[in-house]
């Protein structure tokens, strides 16, 4: 039988067993039920489950399970499924775009070492609605898997552009492993919020970050994370400033581990 599984015990809150419930199998002499549950084409049913232990059950009573992806190895706890990008598929918006209202100039940060002159800014022209393509910095780039990047507008234009919001839709219920953000030719977000929705709607925080440890109690009254970031729960949400510094200037990355 190939092995099939639903994925480890995490942060999400709402998973659903997936197969087709008009259809009825058979492994060896045992039937294989329809589950109680809810069943479309989402990948996650329950709110409170034990997922490895539905996972192993699952793998007793069938030999295929839809939108499950298929282990290569069993280890201690249950099966695990390979990692996948979610992000190349995903639909991505956001709030404010560098050129979107014209042409703009951008500058990036440049290293200034004491005693030594100071370097020429680094300064570029952003117009979205330029014939020249490295002009154009639109929010698709960010997860095009080219070398390619977002723009943000610069902060001179008005305080609205402090804010900026980014908007990721997977389109469908998945259980996240983790997040990589990185940047392209700026330092990594300082103060910002990583959060998490299951209907587009309602959202909740999945991890703070801040620019330094004092910022996490003044912003966001949350007790900082010293070091390298570290979770005692698997649901605990925390405010770290590891990923926050402002070196390196250029293609810092920002890792969350949001499931154990």
């Amino acid at each position: 039988m190939e092995e099939y599984c639903l994925g480890r015990t995490g942060r999400a809150d709402k998973e659903r067993l997936l197969h087709n419930p008009k259809h009825r199998q058979r492994l060896g002499n045992e039937s294989i039920e329809s589950s109680p549950g809810e069943k479309d084409f989402k990948v996650l049913v329950g709110e409170k489950i034990n997922i490895s232990q539905e996972c192993v059950l699952t793998v007793k009573k069938g030999s295929r399970i839809l939108g499950c992806i298929k282990c290569g190895q069993q280890v201690e706890g249950g099966l695990f499924p390979a990692v996948l990008n979610l992000a190349t598929n995903a639909l991505i918006t956001t709030n404010a775009t560098c050129g979107e209202k014209g042409r703009e100039m951008y500058c990036k940060l440049v290293e200034h070492v004491p005693g030594q002159p100071a370097r020429n800014p680094q300064c570029r022209i952003c117009d979205q609605r330029s014939r020249v393509p490295h002009q154009r910095h639109p929010i698709t780039n960010a997860i095009d898997g080219k070398n390619t990047w977002w723009q943000s507008p610069s902060i001179q234009n008005g305080i609205e552009y402090h804010y900026v919001t980014i908007t990721l839709d997977l389109q469908q219920i998945f259980q996240i492993a983790y997040v990589i953000v990185k940047a392209a030719n700026s330092p990594r977000p300082g103060n910002w919020i990583l959060e998490r929705s299951l209907d587009g709607v309602n959202y909740q925080p999945w991890q703070y970050y801040a620019i330094t440890d004092s910022e996490c109690l003044t912003r966001y009254n949350i007790h900082p994370r010293p070091g390298t970031p570290s979770y005692i729960k698997d649901d605990e949400v925390i405010c770290t400033s590891y990923y926050s510094k402002i070196h390196p200037l250029e293609n810092g990355e920002v890792r969350s581990d949001v499931v154990l």
